[in-house]
Parts: C-alpha cells; structure tokens; sequence
C-alpha cells in the first residue's frame, strides 16, 4: 500500500519558425529545447486515504520562452508574440495531493504545489519601423506563467442520493511574460457541482466561479494611445461566473 519512485528522463521540445511577418530574420528560427528532470515521489494508501507526494527538479537547456515587442512604437498593430531560445534555466517543486474518507457520504480533497523557476539572462534582437536592429535583454530572474504556489481545497457531500461537490482553488502571483516585469495578482475561485443521478439518466447542475472573481490570466505591455504613446499594461481577463446543467444518458 506504499509506493516509492525514483524518474530520470530527459524531454525534448521541437524547434521551428515564427511566422509574424514584421519579424526581423535573424529572429524567426529558434532551435529546440531540453530538459533533464529528476523526480523522487510517494504514494500512501490506506482505506479511508491517499496521498501522493513528488519532488522535482529540471535542468532546461536551450530553453524556449515567450518573446512579445512593438516594431513600430506609434502602431498597436506592429504587437507581435514570438519564440526565441534563453540560453539555460532551472526548476524545482513539490507537489501534494490528498483524498480522505471521513464517512460513506462525505470526502475531502486537497492539492498543494509549490514551485521555483529561474531563467539565466539572455538577449533577443527586434526591430523599429524603420529596421533598425535592437538588442533587448530578459531572464535573470523567475521564468513566465509559473506562479510560486498554486493550491486547491474540496469536499464531495451525498444526502438523499443527491452529491454535492464544490472546491476553491488558488494562484499566488507571476509574470505575465518573459520580455517584461508586469504581473499577475493572486486570485482563487470557487467552483460547484450538484448531480442526482436515476437510473441511466445523471443530471448535473453546476456552478463555475461562483462569486464573479475578475481575474487576470494575461498581460501584455506595449503603447497604444496618442500622441506619446507611453508602454502600459493590458489585461486579459479569465471567465466571469458560469453556470449550466449537463444530462447524460447512458445507453
């Protein structure tokens, strides 16, 4: 009932080409990305629980990273996303997951995941709109999208063969990019299920975000209004509150 586990592995990710076509050449290949990960991991189980712990580390070579710039600083259209290689970076976490029992009818989940990234310096060339060539410089500091701590906490309820499930979930804040410093705020959302099933016939009604959190998932920084056209930050906002019934059927 107790497992261990030790991994070594290697992952590789293809290289290719960016396809913006204000792009300047030297910038639109970019080669592959490798990745050595060393993982150490349990799993307890027991009858009215699980756990399951595992601890990494990943060495990133060539590492692919998210590049964003404004070709042309008087022309929001000229924005453009592309990929370019950061030399080398590094990873480390733990992740925790959790499931107890604590009746017939009533069960607790939780996850856990806790995470350092690092992206040694590195520099990427763009251009004006008149194709003059500029150096830029990223990393040296955390890498982009990987917030710190991520979490999430549940239960699941039946009483009179209807189940209730609902759990809330948390992200600490990151970096929206790899090309700037803005950031995320940290946010959590509560999501819930309520089923009744009859037969063949299951009928879902279900809640997500169920007290409108306005959240931002995306950031992007670049000049958009006249006649200085100063570099601000514009958020990209994650799915206000949601709701609708799912009824499945089974043949």
């Amino acid at each position: 009932n107790t497992n261990y586990f030790i991994s070594v592995a290697r992952g590789y990710r293809a290289g290719g080409i960016n396809q913006q076509p204000n792009l300047i050449e030297s910038s639109r290949p970019y080669g592959p990305e490798y990745a050595d990960n060393f993982e150490f991991g349990f799993r307890l189980k027991r009858n009215n629980h699980i756990t399951n712990v595992i601890i990494f580390k990943t060495y990133r070579k060539e590492q692919q990273v998210s590049i964003s710039s404004q070709v042309d600083k008087s022309e929001p259209n000229s924005f453009l996303f592309y990929t370019t290689n950061a030399g080398s970076g590094n990873t480390i976490g733990v992740e925790y997951e959790s499931s107890y029992k604590l009746s017939k009818s009533f069960s607790i989940f939780s996850n856990l995941g806790l995470l350092d990234t690092w992206v040694n310096k590195f520099t990427y060339q763009s251009s004006d709109s008149e194709g003059n060539i500029i150096e830029d410089y990223g990393g040296n500091r955390d890498a982009a999208m990987a917030p710190k701590f991520m979490g999430s906490i549940g239960f699941d309820f039946s009483i009179f063969d209807i189940s209730f499930y609902t759990n809330t979930t948390y992200k600490s804040q990151y970096y929206f990019s790899d090309s700037h410093d803005k950031k995320s705020e940290p946010y959590s959302l509560t999501n819930l299920t309520i089923s009744r099933s009859v037969e063949k016939v299951n009928v879902k009604i279900w809640i997500r975000n169920i007290f409108d959190e306005r959240y931002s998932v995306r950031g992007f920084y670049f000049g958009m209004i006249p006649p200085d056209w100063p570099e601000e930050l514009y958020l990209s906002f994650g799915d206000p509150r949601q709701f609708g019934i799912t009824l499945d059927y089974i043949f």
